[in-house]
This record gives structure tokens, C-alpha cells and sequence, in this order.
């Protein structure tokens, strides 16, 4: 006993500092589940694939051989039917956007989104369509 009680004041007035690594603590999130809140986003009624065709293709841009990618904002009502369709990133072809909003705002429904109460809301749902040719 007197051996160890000898080598502890070594230890700890060692001129070389312990090394002691402390792993960083994570705070816990609790993820908290409100049974009654009944809020989603909207979700579309009809089929995705069937809002925008091949048959939409402005004629000069198919002739032309111009293609691209038209990003869009879908603004939705609370009876799910798209009120407004905003251009978020163009294709570069202003008439395949004007298309793409044009066959969006024509053919795309929707469930509408819900609040935490279970009652119809606004929302925006986003889309993009490309524009491609065979």
C-alpha cells in the first residue's frame, strides 16, 4: 500500500499533462408527437405523368430543336385546384415555360394540404418538367 500511495504524487505532478480526449456530448432531440396534429402537404389527386405531354410541346420549339428544364412553384388552393403557377428556374426557352405553366395550371389537382387541425389550406407545391425531344 505504501508503494502506490508513493507513486500517485508522480502521476499527478507529472510535468508531461495527461492526454484525455472527451468525446462531444450530443444533444438528445426528442422528436415531440402530437397525436392530434393532423397537418400534411398537398398531394396530388391525379396521376403526375399526365399533367404535361408530349402534345404540349410548343410547335417552334420542336422544330427548333430546343429543350430544357422548366422549374416551377405550383400556388395551391384550398379546394386543390393550382391558383397560380410561378417560374423558379426558366428551360431558357420562354415559350416552353409558358407551356409547362399552361398544361400545369390546366391538368395538375391536388388533395389539398392540411393544418394541424385537419382543415384545408394554401400551399405551394414544387415541380419541374423537362422538356425533351425523341
Amino acid at each position: 500500500m505504501i508503494a502506490l500511495f508513493n507513486a500517485l504524487p508522480l502521476i499527478l505532478f507529472s510535468s508531461t499533462p495527461a492526454r484525455v480526449e472527451i468525446p462531444a456530448i450530443q444533444p438528445t432531440v426528442h422528436a415531440r408527437s402530437n397525436r392530434h396534429d393532423r397537418s400534411r402537404a398537398a398531394i396530388p389527386a391525379n396521376a403526375e405523368a399526365d399533367w404535361v405531354t408530349t402534345s404540349d410541346y410548343p410547335r417552334s420549339a420542336w422544330t427548333e430543336g430546343r429543350a430544357g428544364i422548366t422549374a416551377v412553384n405550383l400556388h395551391i388552393g384550398v379546394d386543390g385546384v393550382v391558383s397560380r403557377c410561378e417560374i423558379t428556374s426558366s428551360s431558357g426557352s420562354e415559350d416552353l415555360d409558358i407551356a409547362a405553366c399552361n398544361a400545369l395550371q390546366v391538368r395538375a389537382r391536388f388533395t389539398p394540404a392540411l393544418d394541424a387541425r385537419g382543415r384545408p389550406v394554401t400551399s405551394v407545391y414544387t415541380k419541374r418538367v423537362r422538356w425533351q425531344l425523341p
